[in-house]
């Protein structure tokens, strides 16, 4: 999963990510895997650093700058800030603002190279205040891994953490990233789980996050409420029903995805034809034969669904399980026409000849026989000695009888005890 890193304007950087009221980041039986706090003589080293004046007329320039920032001028501020890193290089407090804003300035024209260069020398001067220092480390961090640096991301993140008690949801998401990243998709998990507790309004690509690491984790059930919220948030959006419905199938929960398969159908989002044939078949396996009938027949004629050999096979086994064995005829008719192999040839003739329609069922029998492809001819010869027999047509039965006994082998018992009977009557 590549991450997609958001680099926010410089106003609201300053703001974000800092000790928001989320409750306390050590908790649970997992605590040891979240980031750990700086001493408290280093952080409390942090709070300590105070802002400094600067000069009045630098101060206008830093303000021209972030006006065109708020406008959208990158170029522009970017123009102006490095004139000022010429003016204003003696004063550490003065030059890492100056630094620190051109980061910020670069980071939004998309010269990240750059940007983290002069984030660096920012941080390097040691005397940004506490709001500022935070906010670039964090800005660092998303510079370091939208360049593929994810080492040195995470390096940084962590030191970021380390300043933070209470980290907001998204720090966690970010850390989440870098550990997928890293191949340590438990400990991503553990993030970005814990982003979402912390969140009333968890974000729609968070819980994507949190489903697709537990479905490469092969823990289908832990993704399952996930996509449930997704389902409920976003109903318009077809892959999480397609996901949804999936992990209840790997799962073997059969009802629960059919429920979840009509839901997407009335949705609109069940179109292709496969999905269509998916949705018919978990009618039928749920024994609701009928409603299965029903939405091929339909999509059929509104030809979503090709009128082909799985299709027509699909609709006649549904038919048959409703027990309506002149559709089911009709439909394996068609079925079979369409095969390659007798197969489908052979079972229409078991059908008729189950509906004591010999004729028919020879008709049939006698076309699987003509196709070839059976797995077991003796099968189909059996059946055809059966039709035979019961149409007074003793001699022919008995050709097949005997001819399903050398084919059936070790399984050919059935056939003796024909052979031996039409024998016998004879």
């Amino acid at each position: 999963m590549k991450p997609q890193v958001k680099i926010f304007s410089v106003l609201l950087l300053v703001l974000a990510f800092l000790t928001n009221s989320y409750g306390d980041q050590n908790d649970g039986s997992v605590a040891a895997i979240f980031p750990k706090l700086h001493s408290r003589e280093k952080r409390d080293s942090l709070r300590g650093r105070s802002s400094g004046l600067l000069p009045q007329a630098l101060h206008k320039h830093l303000s021209r700058a972030h006006g065109y920032l708020a406008k959208g001028e990158y170029a522009q501020s970017v123009q102006l800030l490095k004139e000022l890193l010429s003016k204003y290089g003696e004063r550490p407090s003065e030059l890492s603002q100056i630094e620190q804003t051109l980061a910020f300035a670069l980071a939004q024209k998309g010269e990240g190279p750059q940007a983290i260069r002069y984030a660096k020398k920012a941080l390097d001067q040691e005397s940004l205040p506490e709001a500022a220092t935070l906010s670039l480390l964090y800005l660092l961090s998303q510079l370091y891994l939208s360049t593929g640096q994810n080492g040195l991301a995470s390096q940084t993140l962590l030191e970021w953490f380390g300043y933070v008690e209470n980290p907001s949801p998204q720090a966690y998401i970010l850390r989440a990233m870098l550990l997928a990243e890293e191949g340590k998709k438990r400990d991503a998990l553990f993030h970005v789980e814990k982003a979402i507790s912390l969140s009333d309004h968890p974000e729609e690509n968070w819980l994507q996050f949190a489903a697709a690491l537990h479905i490469e984790e092969k823990r289908y059930a832990k993704a399952v409420p996930y996509l449930k919220q997704l389902t409920a948030q976003h109903p318009e959006k077809s892959q999480y029903w397609k996901q949804f419905s999936s992990l209840h199938s790997d799962l073997e929960l059969q009802n629960q995805a059919l429920a979840i398969n009509e839901m997407a159908n009335k949705w609109g989002h069940v179109t292709e034809e496969s999905e269509i044939l998916a949705l018919a078949s978990l009618y039928l396996n749920a024994g609701i034969p009928h409603e299965a009938a029903k939405l091929i027949e339909r999509s059929m004629a509104s030809q979503k669904v090709a009128a082909s050999e799985k299709s027509w096979s699909l609709l006649s086994q549904s038919w048959l399980d409703a027990e309506e064995f002149e559709k089911a005829t009709v439909a394996l008719h068609r079925a079979a026409e369409l095969s390659s192999s007798g197969r489908l040839y052979a079972q229409l003739g078991q059908i008729y000849l189950d509906q004591n329609e010999w004729t028919k069922a020879i008709q049939a029998l006698e076309k699987a026989l003509k196709r070839g492809g059976l797995k077991e001819k003796g099968r189909a010869e059996l059946a055809l000695g059966i039709a035979h027999f019961y149409l007074n047509q003793n001699k022919k039965a008995l050709d097949y009888f005997q001819v399903a006994e050398r084919e059936l082998g070790k399984d050919s018992e059935q056939a003796r005890q024909w052979t031996k009977y039409v024998g016998a009557v004879r």
